[in-house]
């Protein structure tokens, strides 16, 4: 029985146009249904009550903020995008929230100098009891956005949508229920044999240590099309590069992921790529260092967090107190 999920996707929209474009884009590739305000902005009470009955026939809600806090309705205090933002709340959606890295250094006409308190606050509110995603440009959005989706799907299913014509008798959900539960069952006792198999993975001496900096290589494309090298160097520290891409790692992720997973979270704006040598190395030297493992499944290599990286990933990713 096919599953189609109905996704909001919220925003400021003069400023995101093109971002909105390409994650509805995506959201249709990937063989869902996007919903949003794309024929007219909210602008008032009687349109975003029009809003909120959408809202609450969707599945999954995306955020995306560039460098506006947008349009205040005059009544509440707070913008159009805040309150459809609170609303998910209130109905219990998932949320997935894509925040611009710099948005304070974009084009003046792309922010919302005026109104920089109610944004900084809207901020904190967004960034307060839930992951979020940093972007910097649409590729490495609609990438984050594709990632955090397929994570929910598989993490956290929703009621979704089904053809009408297809059965959805109580001798069917119990069929679904009951195959979950072996599901669970399964990745349960899959997940004791794995922690079993770590705790033998052989130890390796004489690693560089997690401080230490590794210098990332580009690529860029030349004017006919050729791959070019990039002589510059990019210095991470192992630190850095395992705090951009673990996150994704949990569930795991067949080994094609892994690398595009490296790629959009360590590349910059304006390259191509990275090097593949450079990639196959955070791979081994993360494996070698017991931060994550790497399984055949279905012939396919996959990656994902070993118990120890689990650990790591939130000794290093957590905010500690300043008192």
């Amino acid at each position: 029985m096919e599953k189609r999920y109905q996704i909001f996707v919220s925003s400021t929209f003069e400023d995101l146009v093109d971002e909105r474009k390409r994650v509805i884009e995506t959201i249709l590739n990937f063989n869902h249904i996007p919903a949003g305000m794309e024929l007219f902005t909210a602008s008032n009470d009687e349109q975003f009550e029009y809003i909120k009955k959408i809202m609450h026939n969707c599945d999954y809600y995306i955020l995306i903020v560039g460098g506006r806090y947008g349009t205040i309705n005059p009544d509440k205090g707070i913008s159009y995008t805040e309150q459809e933002y609170l609303y998910a709340l209130e109905l219990g959606l998932p949320i997935l929230a894509f925040l611009h890295e710099t948005p304070y250094d974009l084009p003046s006409k792309r922010r919302d100098d005026e109104n920089r308190i109610l944004f900084d606050a809207f901020l904190k509110k967004v960034k307060t009891g839930k992951m979020i995603k940093y972007w910097s440009n649409i590729d490495n959005l609609t990438s984050s956005v594709l990632l955090g989706l397929n994570y929910e799907f598989n993490n956290n299913p929703r009621l979704g949508w089904v053809r009408g014509g297809e059965s959805n008798s109580a001798e069917l959900l119990k069929q679904i229920n009951d195959l979950r539960l072996e599901k669970e069952t399964i990745e349960k006792k899959y997940m004791e044999v794995k922690e079993t198999l770590h705790e033998n993975q052989p130890k390796f001496e004489n690693l560089a240590e997690m401080s230490e900096v590794y210098t990332v290589r580009g690529i860029e494309m030349d004017e006919n099309g050729d791959s070019n090298f990039y002589e510059d160097d990019f210095d991470f520290t192992w630190n850095d590069i395992f705090k951009a891409i673990g996150p994704h790692l949990n569930p795991c992720v067949k080994k094609d992921i892994f690398e595009k997973i490296v790629k959009c979270n360590l590349g910059y704006y304006g390259f191509e790529g990275i090097r593949d040598e450079c990639i196959q190395t955070i791979r081994i030297q993360l494996y070698a260092q017991g931060l994550i493992y790497q399984d055949t499944i279905s012939g396919s290599l996959h990656i994902g967090l070993t118990q120890k990286g689990e650990v790591y990933l939130l000794q290093i990713m957590t905010i500690k107190t300043q008192k």
